[in-house]
């Protein structure tokens, strides 16, 4: 998946006015497809607890950060933090605990300058999917 947002928490009764509000921003979006490189890169998250090796999106861009307007929209009328700007799209492929970057910096372990080749990656943009908790996932179709 494509993260459009920031992790956050929602109290139980507020998860279906959420979910509808969304899809009310969402209904005149089209599908789309957005391309991933396929060279390695790492993030770690706000709390530098998990590092993850990603694939970073390549074209798509514009389209993915008007999807994310979407969702900004909505999460500020919770008190949710926006997306992180500028954004960083992108599909994790591997996570570990801790940040990496920090301890491997000490080791001049990470080589930055990766495989000089890489090949891409096109995924197909339908639906924008909700997770609140492990059960509940909402699913909105795009036109």
């Amino acid at each position: 998946h494509i993260s459009l947002s920031r992790f956050f928490a929602l109290q139980q009764g507020s998860i279906e006015r959420f979910v509808e509000a969304l899809k009310r921003r969402l209904q005149y979006e089209h599908r789309s497809v957005v391309s991933l490189s396929t060279k390695t890169d790492f993030l770690v998250n706000d709390e530098k607890t998990r590092s993850f090796l990603v694939w970073k999106s390549q074209h798509g861009f514009d389209y993915l950060k008007r999807l994310v307007a979407h969702v900004d929209h909505v999460v500020k009328s919770y008190k949710v933090e926006p997306y992180y700007d500028p954004p960083c799209f992108h599909i994790s492929i591997a996570s570990f605990p801790g940040d990496i970057m920090h301890a491997a910096s000490k080791h001049h372990a990470i080589n930055t300058d990766r495989h000089s080749s890489s090949a891409s990656v096109n995924l197909g943009v339908s639906q924008v999917v909700c997770t609140f908790g492990n059960q509940k996932h909402y699913t909105i179709d795009l036109s």
